[in-house]
């Protein structure tokens, strides 16, 4: 199971691997920076932008070489998956729509 949560919540999830997703480093304790920020930016603080960018890390995810960090990183989270492990991907977007919902259906296909 892999469930997505705004970092604020770092340290209240229960879940076996806990991976910031956002831009830049993680200074959260107990967070594991999986280097897989959105590189798309919002110019506007509104749901269309929001889709924007969420839509525009999708086709970007999508463009990677198999051998990108974000899939290395994805096929590491599918084995720790299979091995019955729970994850928990943390960005400051949560519960808005943010793209740790691409990395989640990519990690669950």
């Amino acid at each position: 199971m892999i469930s997505i949560h705004h970092v604020k919540s770092a340290g209240q999830v229960s879940a076996d691997i806990h991976l910031y997703c956002g831009r830049g480093e993680n200074n959260v304790k107990g967070l594991v920076n999986a280097r897989m920020g959105n590189p798309f930016i919002m110019k506007k603080w509104d749901l269309s932008e929001r889709d924007r960018v969420c839509d525009a890390y999708e086709r970007h995810l999508d463009s990677l070489p198999a051998t990108a960090n974000e899939w290395r990183v994805i096929e590491r989270m599918k084995q720790r998956i299979a091995e019955g492990k729970t994850i928990a991907l943390y960005c400051y977007c949560s519960p808005q729509r943010c793209h740790c919902e691409s990395i989640k259906n990519r990690v669950m296909a």
